[in-house]
């Protein structure tokens, strides 16, 4: 069972929303409520915003417990961009684009077999070496 939330044009860059939703992916929705209310970051409040928005929809669309559900998926890309002129010289223009992000969370109920261990671990990227060739 999953129910999604979209938010289209938000007006803040991709990357420094994406830093906010890798916080809450993973958490259970209470968790990443709690988190979002105490990140400094501006764009908390649209992110958590869509995670309640995601919360109505399960709750509304399917019979699900909401104490169980938990941020399955959640994802930041580029939606349109706007771009607007100032003028420089006379007879020139300057040309500046601004690229809104477009947000996306998806939350599930909780899974039967999920361990603790599992909870919020990440891959662990593979070592780098700096000018050594083997």
């Amino acid at each position: 069972m999953e129910a999604r939330a979209v938010t289209k044009f938000a007006r803040v860059s991709p990357r420094k929303m994406r830093l906010v939703v890798d916080q809450v992916r993973g958490r259970s929705v209470e968790d990443a409520l709690t988190v979002l209310k105490f990140v400094p970051k501006g764009c908390a409040g649209i992110v958590a915003k869509t995670l309640r928005s995601a919360v109505a929809n399960a709750s509304d669309t399917q019979n699900v417990n909401v104490d169980l559900l938990y941020v399955k998926q959640a994802e930041v890309g580029q939606a349109g961009s706007s771009s607007r002129s100032t003028s420089t010289l006379p007879v020139r223009a300057a040309v500046i684009s601004t690229v809104s992000p477009s947000g996306r969370v998806v939350s599930g109920s909780a899974p039967a077999a999920r361990s603790a261990s599992t909870i919020g671990a990440l891959p662990r990227p593979a070592a780098r070496t700096r000018g050594v060739t083997p």
